[in-house]
């Protein structure tokens, strides 16, 4: 039985996209998924009220600042671990099909250069800004799992999401807020298919999901801005 309303986390991986649905009166244990695309996490048959996402949404035609706000305000969250939040290419920089051309375009609008590891979201980037609209901003918001994690912690974690430690420290929060252990641990794909860490950022949305549908997420900024789009340039905790 579909629960009335899901919520659902997703996060980018080898085979597409890994998303951990929860049912948010708890009648139905946690399950994860793995889709090829996201439009085909979008139709899946629970058809989750709330979408929380670890991929940005919106994007500067001109720079304002080291990334968008919504990037530099997630930051100073994350004392310690601000790396972790990269900063987002400019709209026009998307076109590009190499690294050197991104690097160019971005550089062209205002922009800094870009990493490898920057340049290498870009299919996942194009694939979300292909499907989002204005309208499913009420449905799909932007997340950030590490900020989300430092969060409900408090501060930010101690140890890298890759570590032996730093996945035993991601495991027990989200044990304590609803994120049934016995569906994450262990493992439950194939390393060439979805990497550990990608099913706790997923877990870690869903979270975020949840808050969002009980009211209880914070957004940054506060208010806002839109691109050109129309899409609203935030990350939701």
């Amino acid at each position: 039985m579909i629960p009335a309303q899901t919520v659902m986390g997703l996060d980018g991986c080898k085979a597409g996209w890994v998303g951990v649905l929860l049912d948010p009166e708890g009648r139905t244990p946690p399950r994860v998924q793995l889709f090829a695309t996201l439009r085909e996490a979008l139709e899946t048959p629970e058809n989750p009220a709330i979408i929380a996402i670890d991929i940005p949404i919106g994007f500067e035609t001109s720079p304002s600042g080291a990334g968008r706000e919504c990037e530099r305000l997630a930051r100073k969250i994350l004392k310690g671990r601000a790396s972790s939040v990269f900063s987002s290419p400019l709209r026009g920089t998307l076109a590009a099909r190499t690294h050197a051309e991104a690097i160019a375009l971005n550089r062209a609008a205002g922009g800094p250069g870009l990493s490898a590891q920057s340049f290498g979201l870009f299919a996942k980037l194009r694939e979300v800004d292909a499907v989002m609209t204005p309208a499913l901003s009420a449905r799909v918001f932007e997340t950030h799992p590490e900020a989300g994690f430092a969060r409900l912690n408090g501060a930010a974690l101690t140890h890298g999401k890759k570590t032996a430690e730093g996945r035993a420290e991601r495991l027990a929060l989200l044990a304590r807020h609803g994120v049934s252990n016995d569906v994450l641990d262990p493992h439950p794909y194939p390393r060439t298919r979805c990497a550990p860490d990608d099913v706790l950022d997923a877990a870690m949305c869903a979270v975020t999901a949840l808050r969002i549908l009980r009211r209880q997420a914070e957004s940054l900024p506060e208010d806002p801005p839109v691109d050109a789009r129309g899409l609203p340039m935030r990350i939701v905790l």
